[in-house]
């Protein structure tokens, strides 16, 4: 390196150094200079301000330099961090592939940079190291001087990495502008969200190449360079800004797989679009069929509305804001609903009460199905949600309908049939519905499943002591024939007649022969003894009533059968389970009290023996995808 000393003598310096040289103490202060002065060892103004007349043997600064100015210049060349997520519709599994791509990028980048830097402080002479085009070396660059076997080896790799970085911003920017455009947040740039029959934005890439054109056009990119660094500055300033919002408002769309992140937000609407509404406890023993016809119109304008749906059901077993437990929240997933089953357990684990919880999602096949393969599917969809959950797949065999569920089924028909003929009044539904309660209850317990006989007083006529008498009504197994069940219910009025005896003779023959003539009527029905004909035609109605119930209707049988089957299977799977949420099934188009109170009865028998149980309905608009 030739060097024009403070005497104005020329002589010939070595540029590199060395790494023993010590140069490296030389470098480590600042030597920012103005437009137009002269590198020099030292900042004395004698040295580097220009000359009266101009010098042509002199290296002078082409531009003012300071801190800001030179990381302007330098930090687009470190802006590679950002190229995986703006192709993040190109990779496979770009949750998993972004941040390790970004980090290994960031370090690997860091480092050779770094270690250029340091490297270059202590090897070149100051001098040489601020000579910007190489002047005094022939207008060589100091790297290829250093390069072995050949200088050639950094002319080419300088060459293919300024076009790869070129090529890289060309490729990323027109997708980057292309969402943009889509997103509709600018509507002038609506014309570059089109894409071409391969899927690329040509659009927007013509329009990148317009704007490289205009940058090339410039001759000089150290002056766009600062520029640049302004609009990346801004663009990862907003990022991290957005991402620390995310964080803070705990938006259930942030699910971030990568737990070390920088945080992003999306306020999202404010209307509201979930409505939770109480179970309405005691429907059945309830006077005022009001009490459960609001809750069914509430399910049915809910729908209406498109709007989610969540009817909790055990609230009072429901923890306190200051509790806190642990155990399984497991989700019966039945019904894909557009991901709100597995959102909402989500949002419960962010609360303290539950955040010691685990998510259990339990999914039902049948046996024809493949449940290794619906198991994995189920897993790879809840990993592209970033939700950790246990996943078990539940087998049903499509069994036979039970001698339990058509007893459920009749017992729910005949319960609907008899409080609407005798009309009962509020005490006397209770007593009907207590005897059928219990002996649901001992059915569950594993007790003998024998014919229910329920006790129904008739209101409608006393005996002479003013006591109302009581109808023994049969809720015969649909399994028995009528053979049999005749039998029984001889045997059973035999009994009742020989019991009575003693209290009132002729009350008891006239029962025996009021039992004769409405067993001819329902096979498997006796009823009170009464004291006039017409009392008697109203016991023949009922009997007939009752009679046409004992075939049940075979939808009903289905729908119960179902709910029974799916009971179990909950029951025994989620026993123990701090929270059961499933699927709410629709409500029935129709509106007369038969449907609606069967429908009732449904929910009551699906979620039986659950302590805490949380139904959802999806309005059908809520979608969590794997890009929220």
């Amino acid at each position: 390196m030739l060097h024009i000393s403070q005497s104005k003598t020329l002589r010939l310096v070595r540029g590199i150094k060395g790494l023993k040289s010590g140069v490296f103490f030389d470098n480590l202060f600042p030597s920012f200079l103005q437009e137009g002065q002269y590198i020099a060892y030292g900042m004395d103004p004698e040295h580097i301000e220009p000359l009266d007349r101009p010098s042509y043997n002199q290296v002078y600064a082409d531009l003012s330099t300071a801190f800001t100015i030179l990381i302007g210049i330098f930090f687009p060349s470190v802006t590679g961090i950002m190229a995986g997520s703006n192709r993040s519709g190109d990779l496979a599994d770009a949750q998993k592939s972004i941040p390790i791509g970004t980090i290994g990028a960031i370090v690997t980048t860091s480092t050779v940079y770094l270690s250029c830097v340091l490297l270059f402080a202590g090897t070149v002479d100051n001098l040489l190291l601020r000579d910007k085009f190489g002047q005094s070396i022939g207008g060589k660059l100091v790297v290829a001087n250093m390069a072995w076997p050949n200088q050639w080896v950094i002319l080419i790799g300088s060459f293919l990495s300024t076009l790869g970085a070129g090529l890289q911003s060309l490729t990323g920017a027109p997708r980057l502008l292309q969402a943009i455009a889509k997103d509709g947040i600018i509507p002038f740039l609506e014309p570059f969200a089109v894409s071409s029959k391969r899927g690329e934005p040509t659009r927007a890439l013509i329009l990148t190449l317009l704007i490289c054109q205009c940058g090339i056009l410039l001759g000089n990119v150290d002056l766009l360079a600062p520029l640049l660094s302004m609009f990346f500055l801004m663009c990862y300033g907003f990022v991290n800004l957005a991402c620390a919002l995310q964080t803070l408002l705990r938006t259930p769309n942030w699910r971030p797989r990568f737990k070390y992140y920088v945080q992003t937000i999306g306020l999202g609407g404010m209307k509201p679009n979930t409505v939770i509404i109480g179970w309405p406890y005691g429907w059945r023993q309830s006077e005022d069929d009001r009490t459960w016809h609001v809750f069914l119109q509430t399910v049915r304008h809910v729908s209406a509305a498109r709007m989610a749906l969540l009817v909790p059901k055990g609230i009072n077993f429901f923890p306190a804001i200051g509790d806190k437990i642990a155990g399984n929240i497991d989700i019966w997933w039945i019904v894909h609903d557009g991901g709100l089953l597995m959102l909402l357990p989500f949002l419960l684990k962010q609360h303290r009460s539950w955040k010691n919880c685990k998510m259990r999602i339990f999914t039902v096949a049948q046996m024809e199905d493949n449940s290794i393969q619906i198991k994995k599917d189920l897993k790879m969809f809840l990993y592209h949600l970033r939700i950790e959950a246990e996943v078990e797949v539940v087998e049903m065999m499509d069994s036979d309908i039970s001698a339990y569920t058509y007893e459920r089924t009749l017992m729910m028909e005949q319960r609907n049939q008899m409080l609407r003929k005798l009309r009962l009044n509020k005490r006397e539904k209770e007593n009907v519905v207590d005897n059928m309660v219990e002996f649901t209850q001992a059915t569950a317990n594993g007790e003998d499943r024998t014919p229910l006989v329920q006790a129904i007083v008739d209101h409608h006529h006393h005996n002479d002591n003013n006591t109302k008498t009581a109808s023994k009504v049969r809720f015969a197994d649909p399994s028995e024939n009528k053979e049999a069940g005749s039998e029984e219910a001889d045997r059973e009025e035999k009994n009742e007649t020989e019991s009575e005896k003693d209290k009132d003779t002729k009350e008891a023959t006239d029962s025996d022969k009021e039992a004769a003539g409405a067993e001819k009527l329902a096979n498997n029905v006796s009823v009170s003894p009464v004291k006039d004909k017409k009392a008697g035609g109203d016991a023949a109605k009922v009997a007939d009533d009752v009679k046409s119930a004992f075939k049940p209707d075979e939808g009903n049988v289905r729908r119960m059968h179902t709910a029974v089957k799916l009971n179990e299977v909950i029951v025994n799977k989620s026993h123990d389970a701090q929270l059961v949420i499933l699927n709410l099934p629709g409500p029935p188009k129709e509106t007369y009290m038969e449907r609606e109170s069967n429908y009732m009865e449904f929910l009551e028998v699906l979620t039986e023996g659950l302590e805490r149980v949380l139904m959802v309905r999806g309005g059908g608009r809520e979608v969590i995808t794997i890009y929220s």
